[in-house]
């Protein structure tokens, strides 16, 4: 197996331990208020650029040094380095750039195979880096031709003539940023001329500044695939899936060549994994027509909606750019893991198998964050692929839910699960759960507590959840307080999710009609008033409390509500509000802002009620004389009809609708009404085909009406 040391952006003033047989390294964050003071040069006709221009922080550490891989894809000239740099404890060290290569190439000082040192002396200049971020531009003291294909790395550090580097921390050195480069920035800590090989580096989160100025040797062609991403018809982007959603598939398409680019077209492709063989394509879209794009420019591709399937599986998206005469098809495919699943089963990001194991110091958190397809659930067994298991040892994860997915996991809310490890070489471990961990919104962190000597098994194979920075954070870190997202490979974390019928210790706010939507009442002759139910529902474990239903119109005055304010609804209950249209004595059309405000989380909710009145027809402008309960219109209906009833004097009404058991269904009014003609809308939405029954019961008169819902 290969064995690397993971390095991690920390965006905290703090020292930590790497490993016992590393020194302790310094983390700097740039402040908001200290902006890039001058841009890249840009005189080169060409740059191998893999970050995206975000500096964040700043590691420092003795002996350490920082660089980035890169990849000719055609003939290469190189002839300078760029770099952001950043002096928070304003170091007055030299610092020194460096090329490795495993090629031999060609420089105007004549061949060189396995490195080749840029500058002969160190990099000096009249005063140290700023304590801004800075780009650097550094011509070489000889250019070097690569050939097609070589492969090389650019090196920043503290070099002195031979192998005798500065040991002091705090010095200053290469930004990291916050996006992802595909292990292509590295780090090395000890003897910087022991050779960059890809068995002798440390991959580490994020991406360094650190850039290729050259030329290539003729025009190229190049298109590249950036990111990928599924989304549902909300905008929500996830990796775990209910059976049967809808979705859709985007792509960033890059032009890296050196001209414009035409002609290209965007694949999608959708295979299901789940069994190992035959390997069957549920969804393809080829994307044509696209536009033209200029040098350095990109285009967002988006596919028709893919309803998934309505079983359980597991998924590979694939998005690939077409360009007819590619000089570079590494980088045309970019690859995404789906999966559809409910309740009671596993959840994971990779598929078990491990092709590296990364080794820690001990005291460090890694774990996987995982969102369930659906809610309330209950985290059942969490496992964890573990190496370099040389005694018998006592492990713990922590288990962190957090309700709302834009909120970051708090440690201090954190739940310690202990486990044994028995002395294996490798392992993948299932710990239960030892207390009930409910998740009723959001998502859980599971993170394992590093232990000295003890490996964690990671799978590096395509695709890789940490390295779709348009997705949602597949796999982080903690330490010292912050947490931070890891983009490099895919950790052996599975978590298993069952269905519960617990209820959330708050209240869960539900209603009917659904948030946002329009809440039409029928056209009311003037001198009558028409009703719209509003039903409120408490799907939650604490009481909830409707603070305040209020509508913005100049004609508020003829709209009431049936209940005062506020009130409460208790766990798994519901309240009805009646909402009445008296129209004012003129001719009216309105459409106004209804706002519902609770003690949830969003306190507060807007629908849009929209009222016509007309003239009244004159043989009902009169008060009634009598109670009266009228046929309903229309009937049959699907799913809403109207309901007309008189009331002669001042009095109680109460209007409900039964089954043909008796049982009622829904109360739309229980209310006083003083003397006049009345319409209150019922809808059968959610309820079966077949007939049923309206009541008015108001003092001592009572009648009933039949009605048929037919769907």
């Amino acid at each position: 197996m290969k064995r690397c040391l993971l390095m991690m952006v920390f965006l905290l003033t703090t020292s930590y331990a790497l490993a016992a047989s590393f020194p302790a390294m310094q983390a700097h964050r740039t402040h908001p208020s200290h902006p890039i003071i001058n841009s890249v040069d840009t005189a080169q006709p060409d740059s191998l650029v893999y970050d995206n221009g975000n500096g964040e922080s700043l590691n420092t550490a003795p002996n350490y040094f920082s660089g980035v891989h890169f990849t000719a894809v055609a003939e290469f000239r190189l002839r300078t380095a760029y770099f952001q740099v950043y002096n928070p404890t304003t170091s007055t060290a030299a610092c020194s750039v460096a090329v490795f290569s495993d090629t031999v190439v060609s420089t105007t000082a004549g061949n060189r195979h396995r490195w080749n040192r840029l500058l002969s002396t160190r990099w000096t200049r009249a005063t140290p880096p700023l304590a801004d971020a800075e780009w650097v531009d550094l011509d070489l003291a000889d250019s070097i031709l690569f050939p097609t294909g070589s492969e090389f790395w650019i090196v920043i550090g503290n070099f002195v003539a031979g192998a005798n580097y500065p040991t002091a921390a705090n010095l200053w050195n290469c930004m990291d940023g916050n996006g992802a480069t595909d292990y292509r920035s590295v780090i090395k800590l000890g003897s910087p001329l022991s050779g960059w090989t890809t068995t002798n580096w440390g991959c580490i989160s994020g991406d360094l500044l650190i850039r290729a100025g050259g030329a290539y040797a003729g025009n190229i062609i190049d298109a590249r695939v950036d990111s990928i991403w599924a989304a549902n018809s909300a905008g929500d982007h996830r990796f775990f899936w209910p059976t049967g959603t809808p979705v859709r598939y985007s792509a960033v398409i890059k032009n890296v060549g050196s001209n414009a680019m035409m002609g290209h077209s965007i694949e999608f492709s959708v295979i299901d994994t789940t069994e190992q063989a035959p390997l069957d394509t549920i969804f393809h879209q080829t994307i044509t027509g696209l536009p033209q794009l200029a040098r350095n420019a990109t285009y967002t591709a988006t596919s028709n909606y893919d309803t998934l399937p309505t079983n359980a599986k597991n998924l590979i998206v694939t998005a690939k750019v077409n360009l007819g005469d590619d000089n570079n098809m590494a980088n045309n495919t970019r690859y995404l893991e789906q999966n559809t699943n409910n309740l009671n089963t596993w959840y994971s990001y990779d598929n078990a198998t491990s092709q590296s194991t990364m080794n820690y110091g001990g005291g460090q958190l890694i774990g996987a964050f995982f969102i369930p397809s659906r809610y309330p659930c209950r985290l059942d067994t969490v496992a964890i692929g573990l190496s370099n298991n040389l005694l018998n040892r006592t492990d713990s994860l922590y288990i962190v839910v957090t309700p709302s997915l834009g909120t970051a996991p708090s440690m201090s809310n954190a739940r310690i699960v202990e486990f044994d490890v028995p002395d294996t070489a490798d392992g993948y471990f299932k710990v239960p759960m030892d207390t009930v961990i409910n998740i009723f919104s959001g998502g859980v962190y599971v993170g394992w507590l590093t232990a000295a000597n003890q490996g964690l098994m990671q799978n590096t194979t395509q695709p890789v959840g940490g390295t779709n920075l348009s997705m949602p954070a597949a796999y982080m870190q903690w330490l010292s307080g912050t947490i931070t997202a890891i983009e490099s490979g895919d950790w052996l974390f599975s978590a298993y999710f069952s269905p519960t019928n617990a209820l959330p210790p708050y209240p869960i706010l539900r209603t009917n009609p659904l948030p946002g939507a329009t809440i039409p009442f029928d056209t009311t002759s003037i001198g009558f008033t028409s009703s719209k139910p509003f039903w409120v529902y408490n799907d939650g474990g604490d009481s909830l409390t409707v603070t305040r239903l209020s509508i913005a119109t100049a004609y508020r005055a003829q709209f009431a509500f049936s209940r005062t304010f506020p009130f409460r609804v208790a766990p798994r209950d519901s309240a009805l509000i009646n909402i009445t249209w008296t129209p004012p004595a003129t001719q009216t059309s309105l459409s106004a802002s209804l706002t519902l405000q609770t003690n949830t989380d969003p306190p507060s909710i807007r629908y849009t009620v929209t009222a016509t009145s007309t003239v009244s027809a004159p043989e009902e402008t009169t008060i009634p004389h009598e109670f009266a309960l009228k046929a309903n219109y229309p009937n049959p209906f699907n799913p809403s009809t109207s309901i007309r009833f008189a009331v002669p004097k001042l009095s109680n009404v109460k209007i409900t609708v039964l089954d043909v058991l008796g049982r009622e269904v829904a109360q739309l009014v229980n209310e006083k009404y003083a003397p006049g003609n009345y319409s209150v809308n019922f809808n059968g939405e959610g309820l079966a085909t077949g007939v049923y029954f309206y009541k008015m019961e108001a003092g001592e008169f009572s009648s009933v009406q039949k009605m048929m819902l037919l769907k």
